[in-house]
């Protein structure tokens, strides 16, 4: 188990989440942003990146505390649409969990791989 990996995987991560925000931005909302073709697309694949790679996060720690079990299942809903996507629960994603996601990170980031 490498933490110099995870740390790679978190950083990686933020990256999205940057991504995230900038296209929330440019749209003036997460809820414009989905109603956008492009918008709601370029959503969900950084979505769908940030669940595959938490999903590789080995550091049981670090998986608890990042929900990295939810994440990958958000995934595979992304990447294989069992039953559909709801857009309620892309939306709450969106404006609840990716801020936490945030935060959390930039904590591990900050303490380094300790």
């Amino acid at each position: 188990m490498s933490d110099e990996s995870d740390i790679a995987k978190l950083n990686f991560i933020s990256e999205l989440i940057s991504d995230i925000e900038l296209i929330i931005n440019r749209h003036s909302g997460s809820a414009k942003a989905l109603a956008d073709i492009e918008g709601k697309h370029a959503l969900l694949m950084c979505l769908q990146q940030i669940g595959e790679t938490l999903g590789k996060i080995k550091k049981p720690l670090w998986q608890a505390l990042l929900e990295t079990h939810q994440a990958n299942a958000m995934r595979n809903v992304i990447a294989h649409n069992y039953l559909g996507i709801d857009p309620r629960i892309v939306l709450s994603t969106l404006d609840l969990k990716i801020p936490q996601l945030k935060e959390k990170i930039d904590i591990i980031l900050a303490q380094g791989a300790n």
